[in-house]
């Protein structure tokens, strides 16, 4: 009780900064302060670790950065009951969490391989409509409250520290900076092992060369939304 929720989301991030994969007591330190909290403190911790603004982000803290088996299984366990039981106790749904692709969905690959086919529109270029759609789509989100609600599914791998995801939240970054997104999203990066098996296996396979790349979003889909229970 000696922590707000606030207080928990900024530790937590800052271990994570600091790194915490290899060091088991930080493990165990990051489990009790994700227990300490329930139901709609629970939902708030979350939005608030994934709305940090860098590639750090719950997804990553609890299935990458969390290598203990257990520590991780109690609080996957944890935050599934609890979004679970909240969801109940509202009679609804606590809000949507927004996912999507990258290229050629919020803006266009401009035909330049291996990002995507589209070139219609110039590199870079985002989609007319999509940022319109999105917030409102994202029904539960309030300027006042911190939310985290839009999330992008990358094929591209997380490598070392930002490296790979650079480009991409300095370009989300301006978006928001401009007003032209809603809220700043959460980022879920590929593997560097499906990407590069997609890429030289495409001249052989063509299209068919990038189910891994699919099936791998679809399998952190799955994770993600155990993560949420209580939202759509």
């Amino acid at each position: 009780g000696l922590l707000c929720t606030v207080s928990k989301a900024i530790l937590i991030s800052a271990l994570q900064m600091k790194g915490i994969r290899c060091r088991r007591y930080v493990h165990r330190a990051v489990r009790d302060l994700m227990l300490s909290c329930r139901a709609e403190e629970l939902t708030h911790l979350k939005n608030l670790i994934d709305g940090s603004g860098m590639y750090h982000n719950l997804y990553k803290l609890l299935y990458t950065d969390v290598s203990d088996h257990r520590c991780r299984a109690e609080v996957l366990a944890h935050l599934v009951r609890e979004g679970t039981d909240l969801r109940a106790q509202l009679g609804h749904a606590a809000g949507v969490k927004v996912l999507s692709d990258v290229d050629d969905t919020l803006y266009s690959s401009g035909g330049k391989f291996p990002a995507g086919s589209d070139r219609r529109l110039p590199k870079r270029a985002v989609y007319p409509g999509f940022l319109g759609l999105a917030q409102l789509l994202d029904r539960g989100w309030t300027p006042a409250l911190p939310t985290c609600n839009l999330v992008f599914l990358s094929a591209r791998p997380h490598v070392y520290k930002d490296v790979t995801e650079e480009k991409s939240f300095h370009f989300f970054h301006g978006l928001v900076g401009s007003g032209r997104m809603h809220s700043f999203p959460t980022l879920l990066p590929g593997r560097l092992r499906a990407g590069l098996w997609s890429m030289l296996t495409f001249p052989l396979l063509r299209r068919r060369a990038w189910k891994g790349v699919g099936d791998l979003k679809f399998e952190t889909y799955l994770r993600f939304r155990d993560l949420y229970r209580e939202y759509d």
